[in-house]
């Protein structure tokens, strides 16, 4: 993962005044992967990554974007104290994002805070915790419609979890 994010960070810079969705987004899942990757390498470079990104995330939040923003940042803080070991705090803030997220009515983000605490309850140890996230996490993906990631999630549940789990789907799209 490392080398592949390499490349994505070439972020041409805008004036705070000129904010794009592209942009926008870009940040945010830059933060987010440099988190993880901080995470599984401990390279410095990457966590001062993340925190630049998050800052940026946290800036227009402040700026009255919260609508658009809160979820994001508290995901990204999530991840930050995930990554620094401070499990108490995450776990928080990984609720907190899951929820702002679908009070703002972002189903994407709401998917992936839930996938995201998933994974964090299954790295813990928590596997009853993180099984109820992962279906949370799929059925947010399938009502925004991304068959594929709902696939990919779904034989991830199945691997993890030695077991058939049964996931409800409203029709046979995936």
């Amino acid at each position: 993962m490392k080398c592949d994010a390499e490349k994505y960070f070439v972020i041409n810079p805008l004036n705070d005044w000129y904010l794009q969705a592209g942009y926008a987004a870009q940040i945010f899942y830059l933060g987010l992967a440099s988190f993880r990757i901080y995470r599984e390498t401990r390279e410095e470079l990457w966590a001062n990554r993340a925190k630049k990104l998050r800052e940026r995330i946290q800036y227009w939040n402040e700026q009255g974007s919260k609508w658009n923003f809160k979820h994001k940042l508290e995901l990204m803080e999530a991840e930050e104290a995930y990554s620094n070991g401070d499990f108490g705090s995450a776990q928080v803030l990984y609720d907190e994002a899951v929820s702002t997220a679908k009070q703002h009515k972002f189903i994407q983000d709401e998917a992936l805070a839930n996938e995201l605490a998933a994974k964090f309850h299954f790295a813990t140890g928590n596997k009853s915790i993180s099984l109820e996230y992962f279906i949370e996490a799929h059925e947010n993906y399938y009502t925004w419609n991304a068959y594929a990631k709902v696939k990919a999630l779904y034989s991830s549940i199945q691997e993890k979890f030695n077991s058939a789990v049964s996931l409800s789907t409203k029709n046979d799209k995936c």
